[in-house]
Formats: C-alpha cells, sequence, structure tokens
C-alpha cells in the first residue's frame, strides 16, 4: 500500500505582498507569476511553476548546476537548503499520448537547492524536462531552535494560524533492515517541543543526501507531557543517507501559544523548577554530572540541542513539562545546552527566607 502525499505542494492561503524572482536566462521558462513573499519577521514563500530540465548532478563549483531563479535580499536562508520537489512530466512530450487524445502526464520528484546568495538550482535523476513546482521552497531566516545535528524548528503566525517550519540537514546514519513481513519499519528521529506539537499527523517527502534519494517523514503527536510529538522516519529502506528535513511545514496544535524564550516566571519559580530537577537527577544518577554523561550527551559532544534533552528527560524519569524546563535552562536562547547549564546551581541554597 502506497502513502498519500499532499504535502509537496503549498495549499495555504496568504495575505502577503509577493514579489518576482529574479529568472536565470535561458535556463528554465515560468509558466504564469513566479514569485516569493516574506511573512511576519522570517518565513519566506516561494510559489510558481517553472518548466526546464534539472542537471543529473548537483555540482556548483564545475557549473553543471542548473540555476532556475534567485531570491531578492532579505530572503535568503542563512545556509544552502535542499527540499524535495515535485516535477510535472510530459509524456507528450516523448510522442506518448493519454486515451483522450491528450498529453498525460506524472510526476516524478526533482531536489531544490537554495544557496545564502540566492540562487535557486535543481538536480533529478531523470534529466527530463518538466514542471516544476517553486512552492516546494519554504524556510525561515532566524535563528530558531536547534532541534537535532543541524535541524531549528522555526514557529511564526500566518494568517491567525501557527505555522512550524523545520530546516536542516540530519547527519549520515543507518537504521537497518525492514519489518521482514512487509510492513514500513518507522523510527523515531527526533522529539519536537510542546510549541512545535502538530495539528494532525502528517506525512512528507524530504531531500536524502544522495541523487535521486529522498525519505517519507511522518509527524507523529505524543502522549508524553510537556512534548510536542515527534518526526518518524516511516520508509522501508534506509541505507546510510543523510535526511534534509528543509521544507516540512505543518500548523501547530492550540498549547497556549507556550513560547521557546518565556518570560512570565519569577526567579523563585525558576530556582525551585531547576532544583527540583536536579535532585531528580541526583537520586537516580548520584549527580547531575553523572546524569549529563548518562542520559544526556550521550554522544560525547559537549553539549545537547532539544531532541537529545528530551530523551535524557524521558531516562532520567521527569514528567514536567520539557519545553519549559528547556526554555529555563537556556536562557540566553542558545539552542543548546552545556554540562554547567544543568550543575550551575547544583548545591546552591535557596536564597529566598
Amino acid at each position: 500500500m502506497g502513502t498519500h502525499i499532499n504535502t509537496l505542494s503549498l495549499q495555504l492561503e496568504v495575505q502577503a505582498s509577493w514579489e518576482p524572482l529574479c529568472l536565470a536566462p535561458d535556463n528554465f521558462r515560468p509558466e504564469g507569476d513566479v514569485c516569493c513573499c516574506h511573512l511576519g519577521s522570517s518565513l519566506v514563500l516561494c510559489r510558481g511553476i517553472m518548466v526546464g530540465a534539472c542537471h543529473q548532478e548537483h555540482a556548483p563549483e564545475s557549473g553543471r548546476s542548473i540555476l532556475l531563479a534567485r531570491l531578492p535580499d532579505g530572503m535568503r536562508p542563512r545556509h544552502a537548503l535542499q527540499f524535495a520537489a515535485q516535477c510535472e512530466e510530459l509524456d507528450g512530450a516523448c510522442g506518448r499520448m493519454a486515451a483522450d487524445g491528450h498529453s498525460a502526464t506524472r510526476s516524478h520528484l526533482v531536489t531544490l537547492v537554495v544557496a545564502p546568495d540566492g540562487w535557486i538550482s535543481g538536480f533529478g535523476l531523470r534529466g527530463t524536462e518538466g514542471a516544476v513546482d517553486l512552492s516546494a521552497v519554504r524556510f525561515s531566516t532566524s535563528l530558531g531552535v536547534a532541534l537535532s545535528d543541524a535541524v531549528h524548528a522555526h514557529v511564526c503566525d500566518v494568517s491567525g494560524n501557527r505555522m512550524v517550519v523545520l530546516q536542516g540537514l540530519m547527519a549520515e546514519r543507518q537504521f537497518g533492515d525492514y519489518i521482514a513481513c512487509g510492513r514500513h519499519d518507522a523510527r523515531l528521529l527526533l522529539e519536537l517541543p510542546e510549541n512545535c506539537k502538530p495539528q494532525q499527523e502528517q506525512a512528507f517527502i524530504v531531500a536524502g543526501g544522495r541523487n535521486g534519494g529522498f525519505h517519507l517523514i511522518r509527524t507523529k503527536l505524543s502522549t508524553h507531557a510537556g512534548f510536542g510529538g515527534g518526526l518518524e522516519w516511516s520508509d522501508c529502506i534506509y541505507s546510510r543517507d543523510s535526511i534534509h528535513l528543509s521544507g516540512l511545514l505543518y500548523r501547530s496544535a492550540e498549547v497556549g501559544r507556550l513560547p521557546l524564550v518565556m518570560n512570565d516566571w519569577t526567579p523563585m519559580k525558576r530556582f525551585v523548577i531547576i532544583r527540583d530537577f536536579q535532585h531528580l537527577l541526583q537520586r537516580k544518577f548520584t549527580s547531575c554530572e553523572v546524569a549529563w554523561h548518562t542520559a544526556f550527551d550521550l554522544s560525547g559532544r559537549g553539549h545537547v540541542d532539544f531532541s537529545e534533552f528530551a530523551q535524557g528527560c524521558k531516562i532520567s524519569g521527569f514528567c514536567g513539562n520539557v519545553t519549559r524546563l528547556w526554555a529555563m535552562l537556556d536562557e540566553q536562547g542558545r539552542g543548546e545546552l552545556i554540562l554547567h547549564d544543568l550543575t550551575a546551581s547544583e548545591g546552591v541554597r535557596e536564597p529566598w527566607p
């Protein structure tokens, strides 16, 4: 059984000022308006159809990448991002016609790369001419919050809806064989903060690290208090490939508009919550430092992102609000924690009578 995917093309009604993209000469031709907009203070959306043939490899250093268009200043990503995009190929161009006498169409996937200089290029295995949907390009220009590896989450309000957009690359890994009975395997990629809780479970296709490699990703709802759910890899084969989560955009559930950086606590409340958490770690692991190496920083990198912190809280048996605790420990909004953040007030007596 296949999986129905309706998230490759963006179906989002927005009130915004759309600006035309600067088109690359001689490579692709536009079908109607090809433009972009900047929503709020960070979210960039593209729309429009470009017709042409993507290269079969992405090699910008050799000049073999096919450029489609360029984003204007102020609407460019901090780092290069890759998106899975839908391409409608005209079978009529190959001499094949549908039963009704009209040109038949078929879809395949291509990868769009958006560089920090704003240029959008495309590549795909087929290298045949097709109509590429640019609505696959959606990203944030803000810093966001680190979830796992180089993946960040960005929350913004769009036409009265709270939207979450993910972007970045998950490092190469391998999950092993899928379930022998033919059912798709499913593995948790990362945890989501409470304010990034999906409104519903959805399926997305994202780009892999290799040409022609794409992955099926699902948003999953969480039953754990203080968690917003997770992202699940749901394909049947995962043989050492990286995953580009850029372009994964969904509506967030209403959770009281809980931000990642909160200012509604008093110094006393923050001290008590962190102290109670440290006491929990001391009871289970003898000290916060031992807990850090045993439950949180399992990779030994010296810092943890939100997903690693959430997993450590599960291992520790913490039943409180993980998103709030993360925000209290990461007061500077760095998007990561180090050992000192966990042990800074360990053993310090309460400063209030």
